[in-house]
């Protein structure tokens, strides 16, 4: 931002970053005539970004996304099983992600269960995903489905999955059609379903 300010940019995009966390470098990125756009924390339907002193926001639909991530887990198990979700801290798509999920689940599939949420910080993916896999194995064995709001978690959710032998077991549903994922979703991996995004729409 400082940067932005001092060398005279005309935009700056926040992309994918509460923008509460940064609300004084915007107040005086604003005050010196950049404009901000927030981009990718809630669509307008959702409440659009959390700090409402900024010149634009602009969002993937994130809700419905997370409303077919569900859907898929509701067809394939017809209804019934046991849920875990991965998702990120300090995200506010991710709070409205998951409440659309569970009213899914509430009114097409009662016989689930979400037995687990976890928030993991992309810095940790590589760490903390594949402990927390193994730990939720163990504290629920039953375990059928694993919904990582983010398809990057699944790169190392999968390899736990294998490592326990449970990948015959557990599905996964997920989001953001990430090529290196999608390659999983074709090499019958765990990984069942994975929701893509119009990424073009948002530039416009």
């Amino acid at each position: 931002f400082e940067t932005a300010v001092s060398q005279g940019y005309d935009v700056i995009l926040v992309e994918s970053i509460a923008s509460e966390s940064i609300a004084q470098p915007i107040k005086k990125a604003r005050a010196a005539g950049v404009k901000v756009i927030i981009c990718n924390e809630r669509p307008g339907s959702d409440g659009g970004p959390v700090l409402k002193d900024i010149d634009a926001g602009v969002s993937m639909p994130y809700a419905d996304a997370a409303q077919l991530e569900a859907d898929w887990v509701i067809a394939d198990s017809k209804g019934s099983g046991k849920v875990a979700i991965f998702r990120m801290p300090n995200v506010p798509a991710h709070d409205s992600m998951i409440d659309r999920i569970k009213s899914e689940f509430a009114e097409h599939g009662k016989g689930l269960e979400i037995v687990d949420v976890q928030e993991v910080a992309i810095p940790d993916w590589a760490t903390r995903l594949p402990t927390l896999t193994r730990t939720l194995l163990t504290r629920h064995p039953d375990l059928d489905y694993i919904i990582p709001l983010v398809d990057g978690m699944a790169l190392n959710i999968v390899p736990a999955l294998q490592q326990a032998n449970k990948a015959d077991q557990v599905s996964i549903s997920t989001f953001n059609a990430t090529p290196a994922v999608m390659q999983m979703v074709r090499d019958g991996s765990p990984v069942k379903a994975d929701v893509g995004g119009g990424n073009i729409w948002e530039s416009w």
